[in-house]
C-alpha cells in the first residue's frame, strides 16, 4: 500500500469495521506532505480535528488486538 491507497474491504473486515479513528498513531499531521503549509487533509466530519498521536489510541489497540489476537 502506498500512503494515501485504500485499505482492502478484507483488511477493514478483520480490523471489525470499526470507524475512522481521527487520534489513531497511524494518522499524519493534516500539513503532512503540503508544499506551502497548508492543509493537504481535512476532515469530512463536521466538528472533528485530525490531531495525530504519540501513541496508540483504544481503536488501534483495540484493531491489533482483532488482527493478531491478544497474548
Amino acid at each position: 500500500l502506498t500512503n494515501f491507497e485504500k485499505l482492502p474491504q478484507e483488511f477493514m473486515q478483520a480490523s471489525g469495521g470499526a470507524d475512522f479513528s481521527f487520534d489513531s498513531i497511524m494518522i499524519y499531521p493534516p500539513d503532512m506532505f503540503s508544499s506551502n503549509g497548508r492543509p493537504t487533509m481535512t476532515p469530512l466530519v463536521n466538528g472533528e480535528t485530525i490531531s495525530p498521536s504519540e501513541k496508540l489510541s483504544e481503536q488501534d489497540i483495540s484493531r491489533v488486538n482483532r488482527i493478531y489476537g491478544t497474548r
